[in-house]
């Protein structure tokens, strides 16, 4: 793994996977979420179209 792209791991908190972050177009976290559950994919695309 590059070096870089492991820093990405410490400054997001990833101690499980899958984790999902939603990040704006100015790189600011809207949220983040840890695991998987069947309405994350609606939960994702409400906190999208709020956030566009």
């Amino acid at each position: 793994m590059n070096p870089d792209k492991s820093k990405n791991i410490d400054h997001y908190n990833v101690d499980g996977y899958p984790t999902f972050y939603l990040i704006d177009m100015r790189g600011n976290i809207i949220k983040g979420f840890k695991g998987y559950y069947k309405p994350l994919g609606n939960e994702l695309n409400n906190l999208i179209k709020e956030n566009l």
